[in-house]
């Protein structure tokens, strides 16, 4: 699809305030109509996505139905993306399974729809869905992904975190998966920010970070990528990635980080969540896997270990597939490391190793450390970084 229109986007950012918020009039009208619908949501501490509409009622899929059908027949799109990201869950998570049919209906009638405006229009009109990116995920939260495909409802399936890249999403055997039943469906991951634990907060990454998520996801099997949110980016990184540095032949052309990172949706939205990895305390021996791609180093090869102390221990032993480093020293530059300042935690210091470019693995890499004993100090980012120039030090 090569202009798709954005379908009816189910949010609920800042629900919560009185003064700023998305929300449609049918959704301030009908708090019967929510997931949680005694909650009330104006000043509540509840996140967000406890205030979504329910689709398991028939008001709220005619509702976005009627937008979706409204999109279809005013715009001669190439197709129609269904965004069930913005904001899941969209069924109540403790009856998830049990209501999952009624998103499925809403998917076909939709199919339905773009079908006969296909029809209407000469030319096919697809579907593309924004979905979590494990099973596991949309199981939890009621999304029937491979029914969809099976029944060939959708034509590109975005698979995407709540808000964050996640790096450790094996995209070869989501494809595989998908594409048994279904040859011709497309399947892309998103990338909005990064993050390392979800006791941070997501930060929008340099064009380092965007290299290293592209290039892992394409050099396992991605069919594309999905940049959500990219104009919230720096000016530099957007005006790199519209000329064309994320496309195949051109993203190792560059530095390129690889995170630690995390399943937000896990973290955040499924119910119970999962925690993430980080952080990890320096006083104990860990081990921090890391995805990379296929892309060799062929200038540097560091690894870079945020800790949420100043005062890092610069004693740390830090090997990388068991090998030694080279070399280290202090990270100052700490604006790319693990989320702003006012949020939770944050990277107050960090520090750099270099390792001989045979160290690195294609595919999974792991950074271990060994204790520190009393340092006091935690691991809350973790990264590898290849080719990184000395002026971003």
């Amino acid at each position: 699809m090569d202009a798709p229109a954005s379908g009816p986007r189910h949010t609920a950012h800042f629900v919560t305030s009185d003064k700023l918020s998305r929300t449609t009039r049918f959704w301030r009208d009908h708090q019967e109509l929510r997931i949680y619908p005694d909650l009330a949501a104006t000043g509540s501490r509840n996140p967000w996505t406890d205030f979504t509409l329910d689709f398991a009622r028939k008001e709220v899929r005619d509702y976005n139905f009627a937008m979706a059908r409204e999109l279809l027949a005013r715009y001669d799109c190439d197709g129609l993306e269904l965004d069930w990201m913005r904001c899941s869950p969209c069924v109540t998570p403790e009856t998830a399974q049990e209501d999952a049919h009624f998103i499925t209906e809403f998917v076909r009638r939709v199919r339905e729809t773009a079908d006969r405006a296909a029809a209407d229009r000469g030319h096919h009109v697809g579907l593309a869905v924004r979905v979590p990116p494990t099973r596991k995920d949309r199981q939890m939260l009621g999304y029937e992904l491979e029914k969809w495909v099976e029944e060939e409802l959708v034509d590109i399936v975005v698979l995407s975190g709540e808000s964050a890249a996640y790096l450790e999403l094996d995209i070869g055997q989501e494809t595989r998966s998908l594409k048994a039943l279904n040859p011709s469906v497309m399947v892309v991951p998103a990338v909005d920010r990064f993050q390392c634990s979800d006791e941070s907060f997501p930060m929008h990454g340099d064009m380092a970070l965007y290299r290293g998520w592209a290039e892992s996801m394409l050099s396992r099997g991605a069919g594309g990528l999905y940049l959500f949110n990219l104009e919230y980016s720096s000016k530099d990184v957007q005006r790199d990635v519209y000329a064309g540095a994320l496309a195949p032949a051109n993203v190792t052309r560059g530095p390129r980080r690889y995170i630690a990172s995390c399943d937000d949706v896990a973290n955040k939205i499924c119910k119970p969540g999962i925690r993430s990895l980080l952080p990890l305390s320096a006083s104990n021996d860990g081990a921090v896997p890391v995805a990379a791609g296929l892309s060799r180093p062929e200038q540097t090869l560091e690894v870079v270990l945020g800790f949420d102390v100043a005062d890092v221990p610069g004693e740390m032993v830090v090997t990388l597939n068991g090998n030694d480093a080279v070399a280290k020293e202090p990270q100052r530059d700490l604006r790319q490391y693990c989320g702003a300042t006012r949020w939770r935690l944050r990277t107050l210091g960090a520090m750099r190793w270099r390792y001989p470019l045979s160290a690195f693995r294609e595919g999974e890499n792991v950074i271990g450390f060994k204790a520190v004993r009393n340092s006091g100090a935690r691991v809350v980012w973790a990264e590898i970084a290849l080719d990184n120039p000395q002026k971003d030090r």
